[in-house]
């Protein structure tokens, strides 16, 4: 009885555009964390920490894109410094399958 080697193979094929928001926040060096809440329901669509990045990109669900129903807020943990917060934020209009993410 001879065993051979099984080999697996993932691949995989985007086909058509899949559309969302994106949105692209700039930080501040000091911020410690970045939230992104939905205004009209109060869902946190992020809570996160920058670890010292500053550009941080979120992909969110398309309906945020024809809307500005999104407050995005950086804050530090320390309670240093006050909290900053933009309201009224509409995401950009994206190909998620092609959006650089880095």
């Amino acid at each position: 009885m001879v065993l051979g080697m099984i080999k697996i193979y993932s691949i995989t094929k985007v086909i058509g555009v899949l559309t969302m928001g994106l949105i692209e926040c700039d930080t501040d060096q000091a911020a410690a964390r970045l939230v992104i809440i939905d205004r009209t329901t109060m869902l946190a669509l992020t809570n996160r920490m920058t670890d010292g990045k500053s550009i941080i990109k979120k992909l969110v669900p398309i309906t945020y894109t024809n809307t500005n129903n999104i407050m995005v807020g950086i804050l530090d943990d320390s309670g240093t410094y006050n909290a900053t917060f933009v309201d009224g934020v509409k995401a950009q209009l994206v190909d998620a399958n092609v959006v650089d993410m880095t």
